[in-house]
């Protein structure tokens, strides 16, 4: 990592489509993280969905989260998939427009240095994306557990891997 880049505070990323329902959760986690003014450990940003602003903005973190809506798990699921699993893993996961395998790709090819070697996954599971700008309750629920899991994640600089590569909460409990 370049020394420019072991400078920079981690970043956490808001994926997401903010007029489509439940895929804006990414979005508003990052908005619930920066009402906690966090901003003295990570800078946050909400990128929406394209996957190559994404690329552009991790370069010269040494760490970064990103915070998106996946569907497949139980809806109101926070899931983290930590930096070594996020490498093992053929998460088939899509930035809406670049699966996160490819953008992890890109980023280590482009960038080499001056990319990431710590990307957090946090995903938020849904049940569907439909046009309007309400969530539902169940993944609104599950807002604040992913924010209190980054939290974490950046308060100790990482996370015991076993502990996190695994759901989180079910927000429909």
């Amino acid at each position: 990592m370049s020394a420019k880049a072991q400078q920079q505070k981690p970043l956490v990323l808001g994926i997401g489509n903010a007029v489509m329902g439940d895929d804006g959760v990414g979005l508003r986690v990052v908005e619930e993280l920066e009402s906690e003014d966090v901003s003295d450990i990570a800078h946050t940003e909400r990128v929406g969905v394209d996957g190559f602003r994404v690329l552009a903005r991790l370069r010269n973190h040494d760490q970064a989260i990103l915070v998106d809506a996946i569907s497949g798990l139980e809806t109101g699921e926070v899931y983290v998939l930590t930096p070594d699993k996020l490498r093992e893993e053929n998460l088939g996961h899509s930035l809406h427009d670049l699966s996160v395998e490819h953008v992890l790709r890109m980023g280590n090819t482009i960038y080499e240095d001056e990319f990431p070697s710590d990307i957090y996954l946090v995903g938020i599971g849904i049940s569907s994306a439909s046009f309007g700008e309400e969530i539902s309750e169940d993944v609104s629920n599950a807002v604040q557990t992913a924010v209190d899991v980054i939290v974490d994640i950046l308060v100790s600089n990482g996370l015991d891997a076993e502990t996190y590569d695994t759901t989180i909460s079910d927000g429909g409990e």
